[in-house]
């Protein structure tokens, strides 16, 4: 079942309107977006994905569903994952939404079953990951000091280095440029989108 498919029989047994669930997001969506889910099959980034999943009370992996996400291709080791949008490498900026679907190493995918791709735009983590690459994402996984990790902060999706002290949170680039921290006390509120498992280059480089 697609994702357009899925929504709508959640949405319809939730007994909810379109502008109900629109009404719900935060920020708020129209109902004209919303309808364009159920009819143009366009797939929401990350961060939308997870509120609607909070609503319905399911994973954001039940709304993608195995035949979103895993469709073998015949005579390859790869498998499909969707592009959900671009993260900003940069400086912070809201992630865009996106709905192409590329190949990863099946043995990649059946790892990180819930895992997503989103495209790095800009240089404060080139050290590790180019701009333009395709990062794959592990919304399950917990991170560790050093990982790389996709965080919304701010109202902004950035892809950082995370490192966890006491009453600090520091997200820090990985850059050939000097690029300021993003420095998370007290009670400033931060979310963790997942861990950084796996990059592709979005080109090849021989």
């Amino acid at each position: 079942m697609a994702f357009k498919e899925r929504f709508k029989q959640l949405r319809e047994a939730r007994g909810m309107t379109q502008s109900e669930v629109a009404k719900l997001l935060d920020p708020p969506y129209t109902a004209q977006a919303v309808h364009k889910w159920e009819v143009n099959g366009n797939t929401p980034k990350m961060a939308v994905l997870r509120q609607i999943a909070d609503i319905f009370g399911v994973s954001v992996s039940d709304l993608l569903d195995e035949s979103d996400r895993l469709m073998p291709v015949p005579s390859t080791a790869t498998l499909p994952l969707l592009n959900l949008g671009t993260v900003h490498a940069g400086e912070p900026k809201e992630a865009i939404e996106d709905d192409l679907v590329i190949q990863a190493p099946a043995d990649v995918v059946n790892r990180h079953p819930s895992g997503f791709f989103l495209q790095v735009e800009g240089t404060c983590m080139d050290r590790a990951y180019p701009e333009g690459c395709h990062v794959l994402v592990d919304p399950d996984m917990q991170p560790r000091n050093g990982s790389a990790v996709v965080a919304e902060f701010m109202g902004d999706t950035v892809l950082r280095r995370f490192h966890r002290f006491t009453d600090t949170l520091i997200l820090s680039s990985d850059s050939t440029e000097p690029y300021p921290d993003i420095v998370i006390r007290g009670d400033m509120e931060v979310r963790i989108l997942g861990v950084v498992v796996w990059f592709q280059a979005s080109k090849d480089e021989r």
